[in-house]
């Protein structure tokens, strides 16, 4: 899709977003930890809620050629084998697209958002603009304001914030930090559901909605042998990208892609 934009001179620009901030990552910080422990002799249980996946196996051999087990003592020392991982982990994504031919100009942390401020920044002018509410200790976006079928946390009542928060963040730096005319959201069909609100967060904070444009794509199903094969990163059952390529090489991968519109299963 962009390639064809570019041909018809658009300015294009592609970005992944990057989830590195909230619970998920901290049971994936805590999973890495817990292999590195391992790997050198110590015991370390991955959280049962956490990512029992193999590859943080190979992951965690990788951080210990830098990291040995003497700096177990270091301050924080599950947030920096978590960071090293993380880092790891997106490099080993980076190759695997390269490998599809596909490359990013820009790779954006969701953690920025806290860091410079934008997150708060979207809840003053949520707030601002009457739209926010405070509902059992929580507070609360008013998307039924927008044709939402409910209203949605942004700030829980332990203070952290929802993903959905993070989000309007980011589409606030891209259409008003970074100017952005027309924004394409990539999302996985299981977040159908949350196109209203992202919609109606987006008039809230003063954007045009119609300038945010969200496709869902399918997820891609497996089969061996005619037996489907249930994918879980956290459960150790995957087939990665690469695991793919390999098989049956890039070309008839994306041939394969190309060929089902984004709504089709696969």
């Amino acid at each position: 899709m962009s390639n064809i934009m570019k041909t018809a001179g658009f300015d294009v620009q592609k970005e992944y977003y990057v989830n590195d901030a909230g619970s998920q990552m901290s049971k994936f910080f805590e999973s890495v930890y817990a292999r590195w422990l391992q790997i050198n002799n110590q015991e370390g249980i991955v959280p049962e809620d956490g990512y029992h996946g193999e590859y943080l196996i190979e992951t965690a051999k990788t951080i210990s050629k830098s990291i040995g087990y003497d700096q177990n003592t270091q301050e924080n020392i599950v947030q920096v084998i978590g960071n090293e991982g993380l880092k790891i982990t997106i490099e080993k994504i980076k190759d695997e697209l390269a490998d599809l031919g596909i490359e990013f100009d820009n790779w954006f942390s969701e953690k920025s958002l806290y860091e410079n401020g934008q997150y708060k920044t979207i809840l003053a002018i949520l707030d601002k603009e009457g739209h926010l509410v405070v509902k059992d200790g929580a507070k609360w976006f008013t998307s039924t304001e927008f044709d939402d079928s409910r209203d949605n946390v942004v700030v829980r009542s332990s203070g952290t914030a929802t993903y959905f928060a993070t989000d309007i963040a980011y589409h606030y730096n891209k259409f008003k930090e970074r100017e952005f005319a027309l924004v394409i959201d990539i999302w996985g069909a299981d977040h159908q559901g949350h196109i209203k609100r992202m919609k109606g967060a987006m008039q809230a904070i003063g954007i045009d909605p119609d300038n945010l444009n969200i496709i869902t794509i399918q997820m891609v199903s497996i089969k061996n042998q005619n037996e489907r094969i249930k994918l879980s990163t956290r459960k150790n059952q995957l087939v990665t990208l690469k695991e793919l390529i390999d098989l049956v090489g890039k070309d008839a991968c994306r041939y394969f892609f190309i060929t089902r519109s984004p709504e089709s299963q696969m």
